[in-house]
């Protein structure tokens, strides 16, 4: 959860902002090049998405981007052209066009709101994306510019492994994360905590068993090792962490009936409810181990419920029957119960991140205060329409 001043806080939980904007930076190489106000748009944080924030936008077209003017002037290369030649009437409409290329432009959005009663504005990073398709419209009646974006996880997914990398045996968790995301995204910074956990070798090569071909998937499932999540923060920072537990976790914010809540639903269901777990050690070069781990008698047991209900896990990382069988148990706790999922409009909480838990106060539903896991926020940027959609989870039973 971003953190924001108790005025704005109140605003967000009461009468509202004074006003509310966004607007996008476009960065390429470490400089900004531009400022772009957006006219609407959304940016959706999801827990369970593999890259887990992006980004859809409109802007102003493209005559009305604002140049950074520190880089007027410069030699610097852009799409298919120089820019830059002392003025701003010297931008030409292709040239400016090379300031959103795909895969090199990151665009910074910025939700903000004047504090009601003063001229004081509040500014909320939303996060940093990798332009993926921006759209440029030649039509008179709607001269916009789109432009959609995922967050670095989409850059480091995309670098697949093209040569050999070696996390040799022994190596500390943190160490090999660190090591196979500076590899795929140079530069990237990261937020990882300190671990005992120590690898088995691993080779991650095009083709090679061990390998899916993806190093973000391939680093995510390392992390899972040691329970962690990986994603990307609002500042492009690389993070790991166990994620949080509504049952025993403090929530960071209340949803209700009188003040933030607009409208929600409620759907508990047994989609996703596991009884046995079947755990699978593939490391190279070892003997494979296989261990089961079966709730029979719990709610939703084998005996009680009268069949099982499976689910596999494969990790090249297992050696042991024991690794195995210590895995299978803590992975049969998270998912042996009915998951309950609440789905909500709430009055904007653009500071709301995915993974924070929320309480929710609701007389429509019949709840008071109860915790979930937030597991996805779309922060609306349309003028008019600012409400954010909300996506709630926990387990129960």
């Amino acid at each position: 959860m971003w953190t924001i001043s108790s005025h704005l806080a109140a605003d967000l939980a009461g009468p509202g902002p004074d006003a509310v904007e966004a607007y996008a930076e476009l960065w390429q190489g470490g400089v900004r090049v531009a400022t772009a106000e957006v006219v609407e748009g959304q940016v959706t944080d999801d827990a369970s998405a593999a890259v887990r924030r992006s980004c859809s936008l409109t802007l102003l077209p493209l005559d009305a981007l604002t140049p950074e003017t520190e880089i007027v002037g410069e030699d610097r290369r852009f799409g298919d052209g120089l820019f830059g030649e002392g003025v701003f009437g010297d931008y030409r409409r292709r040239q400016m066009q090379g300031l959103l290329m795909p895969l090199l432009t990151e665009v910074r959005v910025y939700w903000r709101a004047r504090l009601s009663g003063t001229d004081t504005w509040e500014t909320v990073p939303l996060g940093r994306f990798l332009v993926d398709s921006p759209g440029f419209s030649g039509d008179p009646g709607d001269p916009a510019l789109r432009v959609s974006g995922f967050d670095a996880a989409s850059a480091i997914a995309a670098a697949a492994w093209d040569t050999p990398f070696v996390v040799p045996a022994g190596q500390n968790l943190k160490t090999a994360l660190t090591r196979i995301l500076t590899n795929r995204l140079p530069g990237v910074a990261t937020s990882i905590p300190t671990t005992t956990v120590a690898l088995p070798q691993l080779v991650y090569t095009p083709g090679y068993q061990d390998s899916t071909g993806d190093p973000w998937e391939d680093a995510c499932a390392l992390a899972a090792l040691a329970g962690w999540d990986l994603w990307v923060n609002r500042q492009g920072v690389v993070c790991a962490g166990v994620p949080a537990d509504p049952l025993t976790g403090v929530p960071v914010i209340e949803l209700a009936d009188a003040g933030t809540l607009i409208r929600a639903t409620r759907t508990p269901t047994a989609a996703d409810l596991v009884n046995t777990v079947v755990v699978y050690g593939e490391a190279s070069g070892e003997e494979p181990v296989v261990a089961v781990v079966r709730d029979e008698h719990g709610p939703y047991g084998t005996e009680t419920i009268g069949r099982v209900i499976a689910r596999e896990h494969r990790s090249s990382a297992v050696t042991t029957y024991a690794d195995a069988y210590n895995l299978g148990i803590a992975l049969l706790r998270e998912w042996s119960a009915v998951t309950d999922a609440v789905s909500l409009e709430a009055f904007p909480v653009p500071h709301l991140d995915a993974g924070d838990l929320a309480a929710v106060t609701s007389d429509m539903l019949d709840m008071t205060a109860e915790v979930y896991r937030v597991e996805r926020v779309v922060t609306s940027l349309t003028p008019g329409s600012l409400a954010s959609q909300v996506d709630l989870v926990r387990r129960i039973g």
